[in-house]
Formats: structure tokens, sequence, C-alpha cells
């Protein structure tokens, strides 16, 4: 969810595999599998010895034959082809192509900060600390508490020109975005968070508003001084969109049974098409985390399928969809 799928050439997939299946709790061992993009030439090509089911080891291209992944506070790089492989301790968020460095949240007691990681030394470097947010407080209403506190959802722009992330204050979902550039400096804050929110390009964010402005799970565009700039789509939840930023893939709220996936437009309020419907696995922590490939025409989810007790990784072809819903006159 936020990365894309596919290998910076196109050539290959990584995903995350949990041998044990989803179950009651929320992590458990989970392998690391690389394929070819019509799906054959499966391998695993790493593991991690405790992962949340929501988002898995976190796989992310570095380049066409790297791929970074989280192991229980350690990032390691894998060359999947040759299988060399170096571990820096940290987590993985997002990767900047811009700055050759990985964003990640540290969230364990008495080491809360925002860091990167550079991929070619090995540097880390630790760029907000929880303690500067108590200048802050209140958030929310809530006041500073390091133990409670938690910093989350790390992200970069394109360009590297800034960085983002969350911070939790302990109520029940509450949350609010900090803006930053990537050195750490320059920190300040953005407002509420949008559900699924990421940078939509180096000068503003999308996210399915929940707790904003409309509250009505329409995605929205803001600049990064939280006015709204644009509707990009309808309701949904987890929202991705497509390369081009003409197309939308999202799935209906929380709770929903059964979970309708989406495709819509941009800027338009009703689905074009319902892609799939699925049994929920709201409580098995295996969202639909939707993604495009690079190209645009293909779109991977988390799918649970009628009855099913799981959830599988499925790629949907859009090329056919997308091509005949472009030739609508609007």
């Amino acid at each position: 969810f936020h990365v894309f799928p596919d290998s910076v050439d196109g050539e290959q997939i990584a995903y995350s595999r949990f041998p044990n299946g989803p179950g009651k709790e929320n992590s458990g061992p989970c392998d690391v599998i690389v394929c070819d993009r019509d799906g054959g030439n499966q391998r695993q090509v790493g593991s991690s010895q405790s992962a949340r089911h929501h988002r898995g080891a976190y796989p992310t291209w570095i380049d066409k034959n790297r791929l970074a992944y989280e192991d229980e506070g350690t990032v390691h790089i894998v060359d999947v082809h040759a299988g060399e492989r170096v571990s820096f301790p940290g987590g993985v968020d997002n990767y900047s192509l811009a700055l050759g460095k990985i964003f990640f949240c540290d969230d364990r007691e008495g080491h809360k900060t925002v860091c990167s990681v550079d991929v070619s030394s090995g540097k880390l470097d630790a760029l907000v600390r929880m303690e500067q947010m108590a200048q802050f407080a209140p958030l929310g209403g809530v006041p500073f508490s390091q133990q409670v506190w938690r910093f989350a959802h790390a992200y970069v722009t394109p360009d590297g020109s800034r960085i983002a992330f969350a911070v939790f204050n302990g109520a029940p979902q509450e949350a609010f975005v900090f803006l930053a550039d990537p050195d750490g400096g320059n920190l300040h804050p953005f407002g509420p968070k949008p559900m699924h929110w990421t940078f939509y390009d180096n000068d503003s964010f999308f996210g399915h508003d929940d707790k904003r402005d409309k509250k009505d799970t329409f995605m929205r565009r803001w600049d990064l001084e939280g006015n709204i700039i644009e509707v990009l789509c309808g309701p949904g939840c987890h929202g991705t969109i497509s390369p081009d930023r003409q197309w939308i893939v999202t799935e209906s709220w929380y709770g929903s049974d059964p979970v309708e996936i989406y495709l819509y437009r941009r800027g338009e309020l009703e689905p074009r098409r319902m892609l799939a419907e699925m049994a929920p696995a709201w409580h098995l922590q295996a969202h639909v985390h939707p993604a495009f490939s690079r190209d645009g025409k293909r779109v991977f989810f988390n799918y649970n399928a009628p009855g099913g007790k799981g959830s599988q990784v499925v790629c949907c072809d859009l090329t056919d969809v997308i091509q005949a819903e472009s030739s609508i006159q609007e």
C-alpha cells in the first residue's frame, strides 16, 4: 500500500506471504516473495520473524534488483538475483529515489523517533524525536506524554524536499500530520490526519476524508496548509491513484460486508466499475491495500474470496476496462 509492488523495470512483483495465514493474532512469521510479472518463478528472498498482518514485511523496491523489507526493527536490502544482503537498524515506511534514503518511524519505548537510513552507506539519522513534539501540546486536547504519544506513517515527497508523519495522541483513532524538511528542520503541523493519506505530489496530500472537513469518506486533495484543492472521488477507504492521476481504486468503508472494490475516474463521485466483491477480512487485519503497477495498467490487492477464511494477493488487469471507460463521453 502506497508503494509499487512491481520492480523499477516492471518485470518482477514483490509481496509478503504468511505461511500460517492470518488469524486472531495481529502478527506472525512472514516470507518475502518475488515472482515474475506473470506470477511465475515464485521464490523466497527474505523473511520476517514477526510481521503485522496489516502490512506484512512491507517490501519496497529500491531499483530493478534490490528490495528493502523489515524484520523486527531491522531493515534488510537484498539483491533478489545475487542474494547479496545488507542490514541496518530501522524499518521501512517510504523510500526516496531523490535522496537514496528509507524513512521510517521507530516507535520503541525510549527510541521514539522519525528516522532515515542511507541505503548506500547505512548511515542512520534521527530526524525528529518525540520530546520535540511537546511544543505542540495539547494535541487534540490531549497533553503531551512520551509514553502515550507515538509516531507512524513516515512519507517523503517525490523530489525529496519534505517529509511528513503522523502522531497518534492515545485517543481512539485520533492522529495529526506534521511536516518537516528531510533533515527534520522546519517542523510544523498540518492538522488532523486524513484516512490512508500520503503525498499526491511535492505540494499536496490526498486521502479519504473521515475526520478533517466533510467527514464523508470522499477522497480529497489538500495543499500543505490544509486547504482543499479538489475532490478526487466518492466514498472509499484504502485508496490508491494511478501514476497518470486519472484512475482511483478503493473499497467500501471499514466493517462493510461484503467488501466492494471500486474503480473511480478522477473527479467523479460514483464508481465506474465494481472490480470485485469479497468476504470481509477486517478482523484478520488483512485489508484490501490496493496498489497500481508502475505503468498504471494493473492493480494489485489483498482478496478474501466469498466464504474464504484468509487473504490472497490478486492482480486485476485494467487495460481493457480503462480503454472502454475512457471512450465513454463525459
